[in-house]
């Protein structure tokens, strides 16, 4: 079962962040608990595999088929013969869709491509090489993600509902 987790983490490593992340060793900006991070190595042991050695793994695979299945169209309550389209196109709130141009799980070509069928959406890529991270304003070394999702909050809270 460790074994498992720990290639479940190391898979991970390699969609959390994108290639860049390493090449670039953007991790050498980061830290966890206020202490940097010395190595490659030590940032996936550090951000990964102890991120995941207490995980459930049956609730790990749960997640997965979640993420391979999801389709909103599907959902309770939804009207039989519904489409992701047709479900899409009922959202009434104003959306912005701030996928990172980097994130190896949901990529922003594919959340483009959904917020179109959105009424009232924007879509505001974050260009990070932080991956599915980024914008955590957690994350030493995210302050640029985290201002650009700060000022496009800001800019949603102030416009006018029509």
């Amino acid at each position: 079962c460790q074994q498992g987790l720990k290639a479940f983490a190391r898979i991970y490593a390699g969609w959390g962040v994108p290639r860049q992340f390493y090449q670039k060793e953007i991790w050498r900006k980061s830290s966890r608990d206020g202490i940097a991070f010395s190595s490659r190595e030590d940032f996936v042991v550090r951000s990964y595999d102890n991120g995941f050695v207490n995980s459930n793994p049956l609730n790990l695979l749960a997640q997965v088929r979640t993420w391979r299945q999801g389709d909103i169209s599907t959902a309770y309550g939804m009207p039989s013969r519904s489409t992701m389209a047709s479900v899409l196109g009922r959202i009434s709130a104003r959306v912005y869709l701030m996928p990172c141009t980097t994130d190896s799980y949901f990529s922003a070509a594919d959340i483009e491509n959904e917020g179109q069928l959105i009424p009232n959406c924007r879509f505001l890529p974050i260009d990070s090489d932080w991956g599915h991270r980024a914008g955590d304003p957690h994350r030493p070394g995210q302050e640029a993600d985290a201002d650009f999702i700060g000022r496009h909050v800001k800019e949603l809270l102030a416009e006018e509902v029509k």
